[in-house]
Formats: C-alpha cells, structure tokens, sequence
C-alpha cells in the first residue's frame, strides 16, 4: 500500500479552482505506476503544526499517526507549505517535519518514504497572496529543510520542478502531476 498524506496539491485542488478527477492527481498515478493500492490522506489547508483554522488551516498530528499505523509499505510526505501561511517559523517548521519523521521511525520504520519538499511559492493571485502575507523568501528556504532532514533520517527527498505550478503560483498543473507521479516511482525504483 502507497500512502500519501498532504495538502491541497496531494488532494489535486486545480489552480483555476475545482478538484481534478481522482485518477489525475500524483497520487492516483503514482499508485498505478506502483501496481499498489494508494491510502489518500490529504486535505486543503493540511498543515504540520501550525493552525490558523479561521483561515482553513489545520494541524494533522493525529491522522500522521492513525495513517501510519495501517502498514504501508510506501510513503509520501507532502506538507509544509500551508505552516508559512498560519504564520509558523521555519525553525518551528523544521521541528515539525522532524516530529513526524520520528513518527515514522516509531510507527511504520519499515516503510519507504520520500519527502516531497514544498516548491517555493511562485506570483501568488490576490487570494492566495493575502493568505500567504509575504511569506514568498521563507518559501524558498523549505526545500533545503526537507533535503537536510532526509539526509537526517536517511528516506528520499524530492522536489518538483518549477513548470509543475500553474498559474495561481501554488497549485499544480495536471502535466505536473503526471510529471511528479514519473519522478516518484523512479525514485521508489531506486531506495
């Protein structure tokens, strides 16, 4: 079993709005490249640590938990971005992705897991630029948190290229998804 757990990009928010049909998302594809059933944890406004629920900005300690504990075999991580948004620090950020790592270690150690880093945000439109506030230079600090903790804890990192995000600076066109999908399996190929 493939386990996925993030955000809105995991979830396949479309970034001129709407969900994508299921079976376009990352998830979906990255499953059937796998052969392996897919457990899709994800949520828009998914945080690490850090809410701001009056914003839809929610925290997901305990479903990392409840998720990991149902065995899978492989996984991927991909949060962090909305903690800019709810107004976390990057350390504070940092110790959130390293709390759910040790999660990992304690409740699922013999799963692969890749972190999928957040891509720094790109010319926000007017809503996401006002639920973001200026946190565009942080942005562009996570992925090399990610790539330091996955060094840290010895799982796979990856992330995404630029052409992925679409034209609202933040979520993932569907050739993104297919790309990111192609990317993982050869990295899962590879741990």
């Amino acid at each position: 079993m493939l386990l996925c757990f993030g955000d809105s990009n995991a979830w396949g928010f479309q970034p001129t709005g709407g969900r994508y049909q299921p079976d376009q998302g990352w998830p979906a594809l990255l499953a059937a490249r796998l052969e392996t059933a897919l457990d899709l944890q994800a949520q828009p406004g998914r945080t690490l640590q850090a809410d701001r629920p009056q914003s839809g900005l929610i925290a997901a300690p305990t479903a990392w938990q409840q998720a990991l504990q149902r065995a899978p075999q492989r996984i991927v991580l991909a949060l962090g971005i909305n903690d800019l948004a709810a107004g976390a620090s990057l350390q504070a950020i940092d110790a959130a992705l390293h709390w759910y790592l040790q999660q990992w270690q304690q409740l699922s150690p013999t799963a692969s897991l890749i972190l999928l880093a957040p891509r720094p945000l790109g010319a926000l439109t007017a809503g996401w630029r006002q639920l973001f506030q200026g946190q565009e230079a942080p942005s562009q600090q996570l992925a090399a948190l990610w790539q330091q903790q996955s060094r840290q804890w010895g799982c796979g990192y990856y992330l995404p290229p630029p052409q992925v995000v679409g034209d609202d600076g933040l979520h993932w066109l569907a050739s993104g998804h297919q790309s990111v999908a192609a990317d993982l399996h050869a990295q899962f190929s590879s741990l």
